[in-house]
């Protein structure tokens, strides 16, 4: 493998989900000579005298790795290694070691296959990230400058990132159209949500075979089973949003990550805003993250006790923990009232056309591409896409969005993705800081409420 290949590789590892980890390595020691089976959150290895407990570190958005619940001998880390595999007596396999082992420690038809069955293709036929695409782009144009000028070479980088963009592999959002709604009460946008720390927001899907050259389509089928969506793409938005809420049940994690410049500043620092929200029944917990460069930084954590909200603001030099009455209003984000919205506002484009099946463990699920400026988004939005994979039965598991802001200092893109995960699995724990932002005593609210309903 090329240092290029090494850094796709790491890049469709670090992608996959907590029981993908699993089966990854429990394929790769399997590879090697070892009985393997799943059990659990690790991975049982023997070979003849010889066996080992592994445990494939699961993805940690929402928190530090969790820690394994029983003593393991090998920690396989798919990106950055937690420090306290540095106390623990166990052997650490780092994303270089994972790549050590598809090239020296299995025969190449082996560790293609392996890649093959995990993520999607053999090391060589990856799809590489988009920072390595636009490099390989803007290297191809080295050279240009002296025979075209620098004008020229300008507009063809610019050229470059749009058609990289339009590809779908980036998603925007505008300024805060789902998350940056102003909450009442509140001084600042956006919450987040904790979760189960084991659980992650996607896996890295496996692509039916390319087109045959009798057709120009992939072999979609027919989605008869998918509400609103046929093989052209989408025939009943409505439908669709019906057919997601109904799969999504009570308890569930919604991810969302946001990327723009600072404060929606053509030219600023990139900025991505993470907002995590975990569902259990009428309750959930809202965390929002905002990362710039190194910089990272706990904004805001949001309680709804399926009554009221109870909001912990990070965002200031002092601590900020207050109570919002129910009846009062809402504070955003609220993942209750996503359940359809998330769908039917930004998949709402004037064109739609599934591209292609692809699978996820045994799940099936389409890729829905969709392109133009949906109703409900401003005229000074331009070049919107989006990109979504859909389940057979009609949710939608992940969406990425993506589109041009054009302000009077100039314009910038923007990414919005979402990502549905830990369906039926999702806990919620009431925040230790709750009891700082109790609400006022019964009496005094019950008066209130009597005098105004007398009023």
């Amino acid at each position: 493998m090329t240092p290029r290949i090494d850094a796709v590789v790491d890049t469709h590892l670090a992608r996959l989900d907590a029981e993908a980890r699993r089966a990854f390595v429990a394929d790769l020691w399997g590879a090697r000579g070892f009985e393997t089976s799943v059990d659990d959150t690790v991975v049982a290895a023997s070979r003849g005298a010889d066996s080992l407990v592994v445990y494939p570190l699961p993805p940690h958005r929402l928190g530090r790795p969790a820690r394994p619940d029983r003593p393991v001998d090998v920690v396989v880390a798919f990106d950055a290694v937690p420090s306290w595999t540095a106390s623990d007596d166990v052997r650490v396999v780092t994303p270089a070691g994972l790549r050590e082992m598809l090239r020296h420690a299995l025969d190449p038809a082996d560790a293609a296959a392996v890649c093959q069955r995990h993520l999607g293709a053999p090391p060589e036929a990856l799809d590489p990230p988009l920072p390595l695409r636009v490099r390989d782009a803007v290297t191809a144009l080295s050279g240009v400058e002296e025979s075209v000028g620098v004008t020229t070479v300008v507009a063809l980088l610019a050229v470059v990132v749009l058609v990289v963009a339009a590809s779908g592999a980036l998603f925007a959002d505008e300024a805060d159209p789902m998350l940056g709604a102003e909450s009442v009460g509140s001084g600042t946008s956006g919450a987040v949500v904790t979760a189960d720390p084991t659980r992650t927001p996607s896996s890295t899907p496996t692509p039916m075979p390319t087109p045959t050259p009798e057709s120009d389509d992939p072999p979609v089928g027919s989605l008869d089973t998918v509400p609103g969506v046929g093989p052209d793409g989408v025939t009943n938005l409505t439908a669709l949003a019906v057919a997601h809420d109904r799969r999504l049940g009570t308890n569930y994690t919604l991810w969302t990550d946001r990327y723009r410049p600072r404060d929606g500043v053509p030219g600023a620092p990139r900025t991505q805003r993470d907002t995590d929200m975990a569902v259990e029944g009428d309750r959930y917990l809202v965390e929002e993250t905002f990362e710039t460069g190194d910089e990272r930084r706990l904004a805001r954590v949001v309680y709804f006790d399926g009554t009221d909200w109870y909001v912990d603001e990070r965002g200031t030099e002092t601590a900020s923990v207050r109570w919002v009455d129910g009846d009062a209003g809402d504070v955003a984000p609220n993942p209750h009232r996503l359940r359809r919205s998330l769908v039917t506002r930004f998949l709402a484009t004037p064109t739609t056309d599934v591209t292609e099946r692809v699978y996820v463990g045994r799940d099936t699920r389409y890729r829905l591409e969709g392109a133009g400026r949906p109703p409900s988004f401003p005229d000074h939005v331009y070049n919107y896409s989006f990109v979504a994979i859909v389940g057979e039965h009609g949710l939608v598991h992940e969406a990425a969005v993506e589109f041009t802001v054009v302000t009077v200092e100039g314009s910038y893109r923007l990414r919005f993705e979402w990502t549905y995960g830990a369906l039926g699995e999702t806990t919620v724990a009431e925040p230790a800081w709750l009891h700082l932002a109790h609400p006022p005593s019964e009496t005094t609210e019950t008066r209130n409420r009597t005098a105004t309903a007398a009023s």
